[in-house]
Order: structure tokens, then C-alpha cells, then sequence
């Protein structure tokens, strides 16, 4: 299937660079690992409309971020 090839091919162009970017903010590789792989599920989950978008990295990024500072709450 297409669509989930090209969702494979993203997730490994970018899951170190979000995982590496949310364990320089939160401190914790393991805890960045966790919010990376809840990121990218979330993008999974909106694949078609986010595959779409320019640059979905950045929507990746954000999430990650989002959610790196909620678990530092």
C-alpha cells in the first residue's frame, strides 16, 4: 500500500531528528522516545491530510513539542 510506504519512509527520514529535538528540551531519552512515538502515531492516525501539508515534519515537531510540555507540567 502506498500510503503506508510513504508513512514508512517519513517516519525514518525523521524519527531521530523529533526524538533527538524532544530529548534536548526534556532531558530524557526515554521520555522523548515516548512523546516521539505519540507524535508520530497521532500523524499516522491523520496521514492523508497531513501527508498533504508542505513541510508535515513541522507538524510532527509541534506535536511533539505540545506534548514534551504537558509532561513537564
Amino acid at each position: 500500500m502506498k500510503q503506508s510506504r510513504d508513512f514508512e519512509d517519513f517516519y525514518a527520514a525523521n524519527y531521530g531528528k523529533i526524538t533527538a529535538l524532544v530529548a534536548a528540551v526534556t532531558g530524557d531519552r526515554h521520555e522523548a522516545d515516548d512523546i516521539a512515538q505519540e507524535a508520530f502515531a497521532r500523524a499516522l492516525a491523520r496521514w492523508p491530510r497531513v501527508s498533504g501539508y508542505e513541510l508535515p515534519e513541522a507538524w510532527v515537531r509541534q506535536v511533539a513539542m505540545r506534548l514534551a510540555i504537558d509532561s513537564a507540567r
